[in-house]
């Protein structure tokens, strides 16, 4: 088993097309920031950490900014209605939930349904993000639901922590996130004195 704080996620195949960023939906009407919509259109990202309890009814407010994400990140929503997101919660290695918006998991969906049936990789695929995953909806005060047997997998109890992770986000216990924050800290250390990160990028910055 992993140690506490460490994470697994398989490399999703590539998206077989991209689409808009924000498909037929009137940002601005909900949100009253025309300006934001703009933003989106050069590419959202999930950022930043936040921490918030879950109350007696087992719901928990999304951190406001990962809200626009997920309702700019489904297509199906319509001014009123509720937006819809992915929770992956993975198989026995995962520590955390990641959560994808409707058109990331339907990417993923679909580069999956284009490989070979019989191949071992795609009944993996199919098993991680299909199989050990589940479809949460955001109610008008930007709340969900989140399953006891979720809650039970990755000992989240009380509060959640949510970690932007750029296309995605994750949800997690204090524990399991100090742990793994400890972790990606001592692994990308340069002796006593911190790594720049950028020197981790391909590209030169």
């Amino acid at each position: 088993m992993d140690a506490p704080g460490s994470v697994f996620f398989p490399t999703p195949p590539p998206p077989p097309s991209t689409g808009e960023a924000c498909p037929g939906l009137q940002t601005s009407e909900i949100l009253g920031r025309e300006a934001w919509l703009g933003s989106v259109a050069l590419g959202f990202a999930f950022r930043g950490e936040s921490r918030h309890r879950i109350d007696q009814k087992g719901r928990v407010s999304v951190p406001a900014e990962f809200r626009k994400g997920i309702i700019c990140g489904d297509p199906d929503y319509q001014i009123g209605a509720n937006a819809s997101f992915t929770i992956v919660y993975g198989d026995s290695r995962m520590t955390c939930l990641k959560c994808y918006t409707e058109q990331s998991i339907r990417d993923i969906d679909e580069a999956i349904e284009l490989m070979d049936l019989a191949s071992e990789s795609r009944r993996f695929l199919e098993f991680f993000y299909q199989t050990k995953s589940f479809k949460a909806q955001l109610d008008p005060a930007g709340r969900f639901v989140l399953p006891a047997v979720l809650k039970s997998k990755t000992r989240i109890n009380g509060d959640v922590w949510f970690a932007g992770t750029g296309a995605s986000f994750e949800m997690w216990n204090l524990e399991n996130y100090e742990a793994h924050c400890s972790r990606l800290e001592a692994q990308f250390r340069d002796g006593d004195s911190a790594l720049d990160p950028r020197s981790l990028l391909q590209a030169d910055l």
